[in-house]
């Protein structure tokens, strides 16, 4: 009887391949995983619903007699915003992440910030959505 003879080359390119397959699968799942930890994938909300609950409104904004306008900000509820843009006649404020002394009122608090103008509108702007504009009274 003649015996059958594999090919044991063949196998091992078989295994070979399989094996860099999932090698590939591995690092493309960890470099994945590293990559979403590091961008924020978390979803904005639209400016509609920006608008219809707002996460900060403006509670006042008046002139006092020195000619600083005075900005009371409530936070109405805990949403992760990071930061917001406030905005008047001639100037941008920026409030929250990237500012050290002007951090942003707590869900429920509210606080005041002075700002260096004269103004007769105050906006407030989240995500490039204006969510709210008032007139400045007098204090």
């Amino acid at each position: 009887m003649k015996s059958i003879k594999t090919n044991k080359k063949g196998i091992s390119n078989i295994v070979a391949s399989v094996f860099l397959i999932a090698l590939t699968v591995i690092a493309v799942s960890l470099l994945s995983a590293t990559i979403s930890k590091t961008i924020n994938l978390s979803p904005q909300m639209s400016c509609l619903d920006l608008k219809l609950n707002p996460p900060v409104q403006i509670e006042k904004a008046c002139l006092d007699s020195t000619l600083t306008t005075r900005l009371f900000l409530k936070a109405k509820s805990s949403s992760d915003i990071g930061s917001l843009e406030v905005i008047t006649n001639n100037a941008r404020y920026l409030i929250g992440e990237g500012c050290g002394i002007c951090k942003l009122p707590k869900e429920g608090e509210t606080k005041l910030y002075p700002l260096s103008e004269q103004a007769s509108l105050v906006s407030i702007k989240i995500n490039d959505c204006i969510i709210e504009t008032k007139p400045v009274t007098s204090c």
